[in-house]
């Protein structure tokens, strides 16, 4: 196969892979250190053009935290501006006992966490999600992503990332593919 092809190839492939991640995904945003003084805790998220009011909506939020005692959570809020939402449906809450710890070098341990939720059809198309960060007891919010989508919900955020099946060929292609490149390039420089 030609470097050119190779190149080709490599591109469709990540072009594919991007593209069945994102499937049903409407919008995103992120808040940097909410709850933190002179920092914006709320979001406001336009729908696209395409968004179907009579669908249900679903929103998931990846949280990146720092722990400042034993327990603590994190409370969200969300609803569409001027749409009567269900109290269930209201309120997303990240339990610290929940969230996976990892090690940083210069933050110490950091809290990660995702939680998906539901939304009850808005029935208009013009009424933005609103989302915030009401409370924090435990646990220092670094940041919040939060995803907008309709439909069935992307095989990303059904389960951790690492445990995936397309996580792991992912991971895996790209070392073979890593591989093959760094093979061509010491077979040239050996010539």
């Amino acid at each position: 196969m030609s470097p050119r092809r190779a190149q080709r190839f490599a591109a469709l492939l990540a072009i594919a892979f991007c593209a069945s991640a994102a499937g049903g995904t409407l919008a995103s945003a992120t808040l940097v250190e909410p709850l933190s003084p002179g920092q914006n805790s709320r979001l406001s998220i336009s729908m696209p053009p395409g968004f179907a009011a009579d669908q249900e909506v679903w929103v998931a939020y990846e949280l990146t935290a720092l722990p400042s005692a034993d327990g603590g959570e994190v409370g969200l809020e969300q609803s569409f501006e001027g749409v009567m939402t269900p109290a269930t449906a209201m309120f997303t809450t990240f339990e610290a006992d929940d969230l996976e710890s990892m090690d940083s070098a210069d933050a110490g341990r950091v809290l990660v966490g995702r939680a998906v939720s539901r939304l009850p059809a808005p029935g208009t198309s013009d009424a933005p999600l609103l989302v915030s960060v009401e409370r924090a007891t435990g646990i220092q919010p670094l940041s919040l992503k939060v995803t907008v989508g309709q439909g069935s919900l992307p095989a990303e955020w059904q389960e951790k990332p690492q445990d995936s099946i397309a996580y792991k060929a992912g991971f895996i292609a790209g070392l073979a593919l890593f591989g093959w490149l760094a093979l061509r390039i010491f077979r040239r420089v050996s010539r």
